[in-house]
């Protein structure tokens, strides 16, 4: 646990020093991590693939949502609180740290969108597209270090746990 601490202290240090003009450009950034964003996206992604008739998609879609409910339901079984005890409520729950919602979520449903991209669109836009979700899903991560809402760990976990929920559905699904 030692060499954790370690881990997230430095690299916390490292991204909250840099300078405060980041902070509206961070916020921003984290705005796209929010449920109600990325669960709204996703229910777009839901409702085009239903219109197109597109099973495949709309499943994947429908796992994405389930595999978010459950990381959801995990950060409240780990109870991990966050960087200097602050009070995150979404929905009148307490929510807490570990794994980042904000980083699964980007991962899942942005990673879906890029995979999708990647597979449907014609190059150079599949390789354009896929890499500019890519490093929107950083920088969500980053921007929730920056903003004191996670420790590196809790953004970490959730791409890892984002990133084998999307590896699995796409593994299921396609």
């Amino acid at each position: 646990m030692d060499s954790l601490r370690r881990f997230d202290i430095g690299l916390a240090k490292f991204i909250q020093g840099l300078s405060t003009a980041w902070q509206p450009v961070m916020a921003g950034i984290s705005f796209l991590g929010e449920p109600v964003v990325v669960l709204t996206i996703g229910f777009v992604g839901f409702v085009a693939a239903l219109q197109r008739e597109q099973s495949d998609i709309e499943k994947a879609f429908f796992f994405a949502a389930i595999a978010y409910g459950i990381n959801t339901a995990l950060k409240m079984v780990l109870h991990r609180r966050r960087p200097h005890d602050l009070l995150v409520t979404t929905l009148g729950f307490r929510s807490y740290s570990f794994p980042s919602g904000h980083a699964f979520g980007t991962i899942i449903f942005y990673g879906l969108y890029a995979y999708l991209d990647y597979i449907y669109l014609s190059q150079p836009y599949n390789w354009l597209i896929a890499a500019l979700l890519g490093v929107l899903i950083a920088f969500v991560g980053i921007s929730r270090v920056y903003l004191k809402a996670h420790y590196p760990s809790d953004v970490t976990g959730g791409w890892l746990l984002g990133g084998l929920s999307l590896f699995i559905i796409i593994k299921l699904v396609f």
